[in-house]
């Protein structure tokens, strides 16, 4: 059958959908009634149910966090986990993060490719599929949930009600098929200050909006700081590293550091401000106990995005651990970084953990988990996995090896599921940066490869 042809002919309608469920500012909020991870993805999967209705599909929600659209009546069932909530926009966006920019070929907006996007190709392949006439064996679920970016806290709400998939996908990584996930840390680390009062007093730091975004910005106010030497210290550092700066002077004085945004999971690609900041704070005259610990984070961190320094650095033939420095707090003396790293797919989980632990500890800092998600792996030659390899390689020449990736997806979190695109190879990857954006045509390519995906996975 010709699923490509089918969504191809429904591009319109598609875009529509899109754009609807784009509009949605779907940032996790606070709990409210009905709304355990906030009112406005809620909303969003409300609207993302009155599609599916309009296609003829059966829908309900489990425990207000996860949204079903069904088809079939058999007891099993396989399906695709797709997240409609989405990170924070941040700045440097060239339009309205929250109202879709169609470019040619490009569709711009805060979830655009994470994972709004995929979430409406996989609607719009049960749509194919059903309209089509498609024979399927077991039923097909496609589930949407509230709190991916935030640990997947609704997956859980949906298993104490529902039986996992007999197979599943999440399209919410990279093609070909992603066979093991690094194992997830998100960690805060903190210190107690008393600053002294004479000397430069640190009022105030600020920076990054989640741990798993390369923060792109981070400001200190500084009281008693001399300009000229924050003005040399500012030409010395504009001269020799790749950030910008934003200085207003006054009774006190305000730096604001500017790098670059990209995902936790590729720290690289981005340039970390909060700690060219740190870096910043260093070179200055800091007369309290805080300087001994500004001053470790930037001989042991630095700007380093695999924790060689730090000490915990390790690699498998699958990766190597990343390592970010998402958000910083100085506010009435207590000092915090939230940490995220990613650790290799087959080493020691628990022993990484107990060192960075060690390590942190003898700096004098209190550490309070706030997530921690184990490595997955299916091997390469795993009926999912496998399976899911045949369907992309019909539909794109490719010889790539199944993947490891330092994601964490809903595979983690429901049983007998791996990630399944639905960024294509080669393809430019703005997830959680500003101005992200998909491919039209490779949501529709998508809608087509997850239908017959999902169609084979049916009848296995």
């Amino acid at each position: 059958m010709d699923y490509l042809s089918f969504v191809e002919n429904k591009k319109a309608e598609f875009l529509e959908d899109l754009k609807k469920i784009l509009s949605y500012p779907s940032v996790n909020q606070e709990k409210s009634e009905g709304a355990p991870f906030g009112v406005e993805v809620r909303k969003c999967l409300d609207e993302t149910l009155n599609i599916a209705k309009r296609m003829g599909f059966k829908t309900f929600v489990v425990n207000d966090a996860v949204g079903v659209v069904e088809y079939g009546d058999s007891e099993d069932y396989v399906g695709s986990l797709a997240h409609l909530d989405v990170v924070p926009a941040g700045e440097g966006w060239d339009s309205d993060p929250f109202v879709a920019r169609i470019d040619g070929d490009k569709i711009y907006a805060r979830g655009a490719i994470d994972d709004k996007g995929p979430a409406m190709a996989s609607l719009y392949s049960l749509y194919a599929i059903k309209e089509l006439g498609a024979k399927i064996g077991k039923k097909i679920r496609l589930l949407f949930g509230t709190n991916e970016e935030e640990g997947s806290n609704d997956m859980p709400l949906y298993l104490a009600k529902e039986k996992p998939p007999i197979y599943a996908f999440s399209p919410d990584a990279e093609f070909p098929v992603i066979h093991s996930e690094k194992g997830m840390v998100f960690v805060r680390v903190s210190w107690n200050f008393n600053q002294s009062t004479d000397g430069v007093i640190i009022e105030e730091i600020t920076g990054g909006t989640k741990a798993n975004v390369v923060p792109n910005k981070a400001t200190v106010i500084l009281k008693n700081a001399d300009e000229k030497i924050v003005s040399e210290v500012i030409k010395k550092f504009e001269s020799e590293k790749p950030f910008k700066w934003n200085v207003k002077y006054g009774k006190e004085i305000s730096v604001e550091c500017i790098g670059k945004s990209s995902h936790a999971a590729h720290p690289e690609l981005g340039l970390n401000a909060i700690m060219g900041l740190i870096e910043f704070l260093s070179k200055l005259s800091l007369n309290s106990k805080i300087k001994s610990t500004i001053d470790w984070l930037a001989a042991y961190i630095d700007g380093e995005t695999d924790g060689k320094k730090f000490g915990i650095f390790c690699e498998d033939k699958y990766g190597k651990l990343t390592f970010n420095v998402g958000i910083v707090n100085l506010k009435d003396n207590v000092f915090s970084l939230d940490i995220n790293y990613r650790t290799p797919v087959t080493l020691d989980y628990d022993a990484i953990n107990e060192k960075f632990v060690e390590i942190v500890e003898k700096a004098g800092a209190k550490v309070e988990f706030l997530l921690k998600d184990r490595p997955l792996f299916y091997p390469e030659d795993h009926f999912l996995v496998r399976t899911l390899l045949e369907v992309y390689r019909k539909y794109v020449k490719s010889n790539t090896p199944p993947l490891s990736i330092g994601g964490g997806t809903y595979s983690k979190h429901i049983p007998n599921t791996v990630s399944f695109g639905p960024l294509f190879e080669g393809e430019e990857d703005l997830c959680h940066q500003a101005n992200e954006f998909a491919k039209i045509s490779d949501l529709i390519k998508c809608s087509a490869i997850y239908a017959e995906a999902l169609l084979k996975l049916s009848n296995c």
